[in-house]
Order: structure tokens, then C-alpha cells, then sequence
């Protein structure tokens, strides 16, 4: 979607992609605390967060980049945690008031010293929080992305999920998997090697 937002630009300024994921429904008592790092004091959660910002989500801004026909000359990483105020019962059990409940990653892709490419993920439990910074966290409710774009046509986009709480957990999955199952002719037909959306045909879902 950014690659096709940008394509309405003769000039982009900045592109900024902020996820919101509100994870309190899953009842995952291994998801929340192992790999989400909710639940732990924010020395654990630092080591589950900052380390794999990179990996997660350096190769969709280059490819965002590389379709402008852009150089990306550096990535920077900023990680943020906020606490629990009080006591919080979520889907997955009670977190006590102290550890972390809400945690914030951007990567940001720089050219000429500014940040042009943004990716931010808000991921949390609770929005009842307490920052080292005693600054307030924005978060956005429901779950959902907001894809900002400052050019000469600026756009703003933003996307959530009309969804019960009871079936998030069983909606999510299909936000990840659906889209590569509907490339996989796509990809079967194309020549060997590495192939992304920039070498493929438009993917479109075919239903019937």
C-alpha cells in the first residue's frame, strides 16, 4: 500500500507507517510474556525488543525505497517501554503493577542526514502506563496502522479491523498469511531466484 500511496506523490517528503496492536485479547500465556516481553521488568523486555528491530522491518523500507528508485544511507533504531500504573487483567492473566505493558519500536531509514522512510510499531496491554520520560504514549484504538505521507499530494491512510474482541486472535493470522498464499501462482510462475512485489504481476485475489 505505501508503495502504491507514493506513486500519487511528484515530491515525498516523508512517509511514516505506525502500527497500533492492542494484544490484551490473546490468551497466549507463552506469546505475551516470551516473545512479546509483556509482563517482564524492562531489562528482560529490552533484550526480547531492541536487538531485532532491524531484521523485522529494514527490508520493507528498502523495498519501498528501491521501488522510488531511493537510497537508503543508514537506519536508525529507537526503542521506548512504558509500565504498568496499576494492576491490569488481561486475556492472558494479571500483570501487577511495575513491569512493562506497552512497548514502542521505530526504525527509521535516513538520505541526507533526515529521516524520509518510518516505521513504528505500538504494541501493548494496557494503556494505562508510566514513562521513564513521565511523557503520555499515544495509542490508537482499536488495533491498526496509520500510514502518513508529507509531499506535494499529502495523504493520510488509516486502517482498523471491525472485529469482536473474541475473535481477534483468530482474525489476526489472516493479515500475515493471506497475502503470500494469494502470491504463491504468481511466484510458481515466475523465473528462478529472489522475486518481491516489484518483480511480480499485481497479486489479486481470485475467489471463484
Amino acid at each position: 500500500m505505501p508503495i502504491i500511496l507514493t506513486s500519487i506523490q511528484r515530491r515525498l517528503d516523508n512517509l511514516s507507517i505506525m502500527e497500533f496492536a492492542d494484544c490484551s485479547s490473546r490468551n497466549s500465556p507463552q506469546m505475551i510474556p516470551e516473545m512479546m516481553g509483556f509482563g517482564h521488568r524492562p531489562g528482560a523486555a529490552d533484550c526480547i525488543h531492541s536487538p531485532h528491530a532491524y531484521s523485522w522491518f529494514a527490508s520493507s523500507l528498502q523495498l519501498i525505497a528501491t521501488a522510488m528508485g531511493l537510497l537508503i544511507e543508514s537506519f536508525e533504531v529507537h526503542s521506548d517501554l512504558a509500565l504498568a500504573r496499576n494492576d491490569v487483567y488481561i486475556a492472558a492473566g494479571l500483570i501487577h503493577r511495575g513491569p512493562v505493558v506497552a512497548t514502542g519500536t521505530t526504525l527509521a531509514a535516513m538520505r541526507d542526514g533526515q529521516e524520509f522512510l518510518s516505521f513504528t510499531s505500538t504494541w501493548f496491554v494496557s494503556t494505562d502506563v508510566e514513562t521513564s520520560e513521565g511523557e503520555e504514549r499515544e495509542f490508537r484504538t482499536p488495533s491498526g496502522w496509520r500510514v502518513l505521507l508529507q509531499g506535494d499530494c499529502p495523504l493520510e491512510i488509516v486502517i482498523s479491523f471491525p472485529t469482536p474482541p473474541e475473535n481477534y486472535a483468530a482474525m489476526t493470522p489472516g493479515l500475515t498469511a493471506n497475502r503470500p498464499v494469494h502470491a504463491i501462482p504468481f511466484v510458481c510462475s515466475a523465473a528462478p531466484g529472489i522475486r518481491t512485489i516489484l518483480d511480480l504481476p499485481q497479486i489479486m485475489t481470485r475467489l471463484g
